[in-house]
């Protein structure tokens, strides 16, 4: 049974979106720059880079006039991508994905009590205690921010149900991509119709528009990583053009509303949005139209 705003398939916005959508759609880059999209394109949706990676650099970006942000920052960098890349080449090897193998394994840990519950908790104390403590409060707008629109992201992907690029367009199945892996996540049948909103792109949205608050002078690149982010999501054949226009829409919205409203957030906050997002999720799922029993069981799995 369609979502309860169905989006209709061969409709004229949708023939437009696909059109838009098509070039990237299509086009082929070169292993080594399709390996560095693979991290703005999967960084911000991804929940052990969302609340442990990604806080460490904003706070380190924001503050990196101080010396204990390259302590904490260059490091982070480097074990996050590290780590990343490590998966992503596993991904790639013969029975990866039939094994369940390379990057699912990162998306996995969300299922760990410790890092659903405690991860964005430990990057508040080590920005809070490490050093970085008066830019703490970008940090807590970034995440509160990112739990809120996660939520709402979700209830729009029930509602919609509009079907992913992969889902829908046959003809990118002969399209290469160096690393298949991502494409495999969004063809499970619990998210191939899950297309809009991009939850990737709004949170991509959420540390842009956080960073471009925290650090004016910084908006031109931050606008740049959004916009990197919601192409890798497009090139992985994850979203359509639409869909990433309005996660991206919806991330900054979140943050820019919830600055107005509150301008120093703290880890008071963070933690109210997450129990918000964590406590509603399994009402998120019984709004989903019934998978069959065999069908792989919705999560914080790749948006």
């Amino acid at each position: 049974m369609p979502g309860l705003l169905h989006f209709r398939e061969g409709g004229l916005l949708d023939r437009l979106d696909k059109a838009i959508s098509s070039p990237v759609f299509h086009c082929v880059l070169p292993k080594p720059v399709e390996m560095v999209l693979t991290m703005p394109g999967a960084w911000f949706g991804c929940p052990a880079y969302a609340w442990g990676f990604s806080p460490v650099l904003l706070a380190c970006i924001v503050g990196r006039e101080k010396p204990v942000a390259k302590y904490l920052g260059l490091p982070a960098l480097v074990v996050g991508a590290g780590w990343w890349l490590k998966q992503l080449f596993v991904g790639n090897e013969p029975e990866a994905l039939t094994q369940k193998r390379g990057v699912i394994q990162i998306f996995k840990t969300v299922h760990n009590p410790l890092v659903l519950f405690g991860l964005s908790h430990a990057t508040m104390s080590l920005i809070t205690y490490g050093g970085l403590s008066e830019h703490a409060w970008v940090v807590a707008l970034y995440l509160s921010s990112w739990y809120v629109v996660q939520g709402v992201a979700e209830a729009f992907k029930s509602l919609v149900w509009r079907l992913r690029p992969t889902a829908v367009l046959k003809d990118l199945q002969g399209v290469r991509r160096g690393f298949p892996e991502l494409g495999f996540l969004v063809r499970q049948p619990d998210q191939a119709n899950l297309s809009f909103p991009s939850g990737d792109s709004a949170g991509s949205a959420c540390f842009a528009t956080a960073l471009a608050l925290a650090a004016p002078e910084l908006t031109t690149p931050a606008i740049i990583l959004a916009c990197t982010s919601g192409f890798g999501r497009m090139y992985f054949h994850a979203h359509h053009f639409g869909d990433v226009v309005a996660g991206e829409l919806l991330g900054a919205g979140s943050v820019l509303l919830m600055h107005r409203f509150v301008p120093r957030a703290h880890w008071g906050h963070c933690l109210l949005a997450q129990l918000a997002m964590v406590f509603s999720w399994p009402q998120l799922q019984k709004m989903k139209p019934k998978l069959p029993d065999n069908s792989p069981k919705s999560g914080f799995s790749e948006k």
